[in-house]
């Protein structure tokens, strides 16, 4: 069986580095990785989770998450920890440590994630001497394993490391060198090839015999751990032919590469948490950021903002591991198309804040949405909705556009329940509008009350009837009997001694424009099936 034991682990990592508090009562339970308990939650299975930047967390809280993931152990910072901890942990199966004081956790990561990864008898030969994400070295050692010179990428297909080489390939390599990331001409031929969906969702091996400025042969493939996708490895021909089981080893290339690029995620971790918790704080409460801030994230210079929210068409997301997906996959996409954006999730919506440039007016960020609703929808299995804010030119206002955006969402939700859709805030306007007059009518003083709806509801729930639905078909077919009894399927004479009926039993006149106009807004404020 692959990997260490949890006795094991605690017999081979010092006590310089992490101390077992509990076993949990798992002393034989194997550990098949290590993962950083980052945001997104994502499947820890059979892990070692190590909970970094969580000091001050509750630790209770903290277990049951790791437990829900399936993880093996966790490794918690150096707090005190009670007897109710160690308590928890065996009624939960969960191995504890705590991390030394005087031990970085990215060191801690490195050591468990060695002790394991030798567990596996995995022969890597030379690249077993390349230092934990050091990926300049490993594109050189890459190199010479496929024979050719070598591209590591991460998820946003930005350049992390390629292989020294003086001779010639095309010019294809050298944009992406000197760009640092994919040139837009190489992405938009993996997309229409197809290879980009290929190699967005699954570890196959990308072949392409050609490719943009007379391209010579590529070979492409995802390094991925645990179902997620963390970059993009390319080999390409030189001079020389590629080796004939270039694609077999180009795949056990990737598997190699999956925990040097997660290590230089992890590296990377406190910077990019800080930032998107700037930007949640940003989004919610219009706090301003840092200027460094906006730089990193390259929101300035600006013309205009804008904020696009998206979340599933039946509902909002409570796991975190979809939420994270979607997350990633909206930032990944942005990247892709030269979108300067920055993407976070609050609740259970992820939010994408666009900074346009000039000449990038309503119809790309229509675009742009449109893209969003594939791309979201693909990689969670299920429809999405995206809204468009307004655009306006102040950073500053980004918390109206977030709230605006929402304010779509809840209309979308109502216009087209379960479907894919994207709309926009002028779209939405009239709705939006009638929104605030629902709001208005219901917030109504005491000397001018209006309770006849209420009336009708409280009948219909006293004695099982539908008059209020009844009420509501009829004001949405402006008055068209014919139309209102086909959406209930009821025949026009029983459909007016219904609403004959509403006269009687709530003093409705259904004859007074201004009565049916509030009555209208009313119901509209009343949740489906009310």
């Amino acid at each position: 069986m692959p990997g260490l034991s949890v006795g094991e682990i605690a017999a081979r990592v010092g006590r310089n580095l992490m101390e077992q508090v509990t076993d949990g009562g798992v002393a034989a339970r194997r550990v098949t990785g290590v993962v950083l308990d980052e945001p997104g939650g994502r499947s820890a299975a059979g892990c070692l989770v190590v909970a970094a930047g969580r000091a001050g967390a509750d630790v209770h809280e903290l277990l049951h998450d790791v437990d829900s993931r399936s993880a093996a152990g966790v490794v918690l910072p150096p707090v005190e920890i009670g007897d109710d901890v160690a308590a928890l942990a065996v009624k939960l199966e969960i191995a504890v440590w705590r991390r030394a004081p005087d031990a970085d956790w990215l060191t801690v990561v490195d050591a468990v994630r060695q002790l394991v990864s030798g567990a596996r008898d995995v022969d890597q030969g030379d690249l077993g001497s390349v230092p934990p994400g050091d990926l300049p070295r490993l594109a050189d050692a890459f190199a010479d394993m496929l024979g050719g010179p070598v591209i590591i990428e991460d998820a946003r297909f930005e350049v992390l490391g390629y292989s020294t080489f003086t001779g010639t390939v095309d010019h294809g390599r050298d944009a992406a060198i000197l760009g640092r990331r994919m040139p837009l001409e190489w992405l938009g031929h993996l997309e229409a090839v197809g290879a980009l969906d290929t190699l967005l969702t699954s570890g196959d091996v990308v072949d392409l015999s050609d490719g943009p400025w007379q391209a010579r042969r590529r070979l492409l493939c995802a390094i991925r751990e645990e179902g997620q996708l963390l970059g993009i490895l390319w080999v390409a021909e030189a001079a020389a032919p590629l080796p004939a089981d270039v694609a077999t080893r180009i795949g056990d290339a990737a598997r190699i590469a999956s925990p040097h690029l997660r290590r230089h995620q992890e590296s990377q971790l406190a910077e990019r948490s800080g930032r998107a918790r700037s930007l949640r704080m940003m989004l919610l409460d219009g706090e301003a950021p840092t200027s460094s801030l906006v730089e990193e994230l390259e929101l300035v210079p600006a013309t205009a903002y804008v904020v696009l929210a998206v979340r599933p068409a039946d509902g909002a997301m409570s796991d975190p591991a979809p939420r994270g997906r979607l997350v990633d996959c909206i930032a990944l996409y942005c990247q892709a198309y030269r979108w300067r954006a920055a993407t976070t999730s609050i609740g259970g919506t992820a939010y994408c804040l666009v900074a346009l440039s000039d000449g990038q007016a309503a119809e790309p960020v229509d675009s742009l949405a449109e893209g969003l609703l594939r791309n979201s929808g693909r990689v969670l299995g299920r429809a999405v909705h995206v809204a468009v804010s307004e655009q306006n030119a102040r950073l500053e206002a980004v918390v109206d556009l977030r709230a605006q955006a929402e304010r779509v969402l809840h209309a979308l939700e109502r216009r087209a329940p379960g479907e894919a859709r994207v709309l926009t805030t002028q779209a939405a306007a009239p709705q939006l509008v009638l929104d605030r007059l629902v709001a208005a009518v219901r917030e109504r003083d005491a000397g001018e009350r209006f309770d006849k709806i209420d009336v009708l509801r409280a009948y219909d729930e006293a004695h099982a009837t539908t008059y209020t639905r009844t009420l509501a078909a009829y004001l949405e077919a402006h008055g068209n009997v014919s139309r209102a009894a086909g959406e209930l399927g009821l025949h026009r004479t029983t459909l007016r001694y219904r609403l004959r009926r509403v006269g009687e039993l709530a003093g409705i006149d259904l004859d007074d424009p201004d009565e049916r106009l509030l009555c209208a807004l009313l119901l509209r404020s009343l949740a489906p099936g009310e």
